[in-house]
């Protein structure tokens, strides 16, 4: 519990140096990538005060891109996004005016409204504006994979026991497998600017009113990764019907083929296996809880990631990319 004690003391030390006139902390709200504090000024109005983790560059990055993001909409004329009251770079931290809502459940109502936001983007980026690389885009599968190798040196290095390394093992099986089935590094045709972190767990909603938050990786990136990072998220629960619906609406408006999803679906899966398992450890260190790595690992959504990467492997050409989901449900 220190780190997480100590990262406490430091939010609070942040707020004391803001020139607002706060009377009060009425909500607190943990994410992935940063946490948000709900607070009331003296005037009774409501800020959201969005405190990003990480290493000093991540931070500076992700609150960078952030801000970007938004005031670049903002001059496209985007109303369903956040408003910025002040970006306090010395802090590592966004003030945003309070939204009132909350994340609405994964039906039609919210696929309609994702699919609007995703056609929208597209038009914009089609019409010539310019804007940065989302974090992490990758336009080919050498990318992918080099974004893999990365990860996996960082895992390795973070990983001690017996087990640790043969994971590290199974991974470099794995690559070999899907290379001996696509044996092109093949480009990723179609660019769209993408949220990047796609899904209810990004909108908030209230009296039909959809807001997207959290750009932090917006950015451009090329539509079959954009797609199959949607459909690998952790957290997409749409139904068959609906997912349907969006990979139909993308490739209706991009004139964009479906079937390269077979083709980026399982080196992507590896991905975010490592993303999954990264995020388990760090829960721990952030405790400061006795564990073992074999335990966590073994039990963690990653693992549930490499399952998902051969039975995609082995359903090339047979079947249609289920979202990750849908997977953990058939298994």
């Amino acid at each position: 519990m220190i780190f997480r004690k100590l990262w406490i003391m430091s939010i609070n030390s942040k707020i004391q140096e803001l020139n607002l006139d706060i009377s009060g902390i009425i909500g607190h709200f943990e994410g992935g990538n940063s946490s948000v504090l709900k607070v009331k000024l003296a005037n009774n109005s409501l800020l959201a005060l969005k405190f990003y983790k990480g290493s000093a560059k991540r931070v500076e990055q992700m609150q960078t891109r952030e801000s970007n993001a938004i005031n670049f909409l903002k001059g496209q004329d985007f109303r369903n996004i956040p408003e910025i009251v002040e970006n306090r770079r010395d802090l590592g931290l966004i003030v945003f005016k309070w939204i009132e809502g909350s994340s609405p459940p994964a039906d039609t109502k919210s696929m309609d409204s994702i699919i609007e936001m995703c056609l929208r983007l597209g038009s914009l980026e089609r019409g010539g504006l310019f804007f940065d690389n989302a974090i992490d885009a990758a336009y080919s599968i050498t990318e992918i994979e080099n974004q893999i190798k990365l990860r996996l040196h960082e895992l390795s290095n973070q990983l001690s026991s017996n087990f640790s390394r043969s994971l590290i093992s199974k991974y470099e099986l794995m690559f070999k497998r899907y290379k001996s089935i696509n044996k092109k590094k093949q480009a990723l045709f179609g660019h769209t600017f993408s949220v990047s972190d796609l899904g209810t767990h990004n909108i908030l909603c209230k009296d039909n009113k959809f807001i997207f938050i959290d750009f932090e990786f917006f950015g451009k990136d090329s539509i079959t990764k954009m797609v199959s990072d949607f459909l690998l998220h952790p957290k997409n629960e749409f139904s068959t019907d609906d997912i349907s619906k969006f990979v139909e609406a993308i490739s209706n408006e991009f004139n964009w083929d479906p079937s390269t999803l077979e083709l980026i679906g399982p080196i992507l899966c590896l991905k975010w296996s490592l993303i999954a398992f990264k995020r388990s450890l760090n829960e721990i260190y952030l405790e400061n809880t006795y564990y073992s790595e074999e335990s966590i690992l073994k039990n963690s959504i990653g693992m549930k990631y490499l399952e998902f990467f051969d039975f995609l492997i082995s359903s090339i050409g047979v079947q249609r990319f289920p979202t990750f989901q849908q997977f953990t449900g058939i298994v």
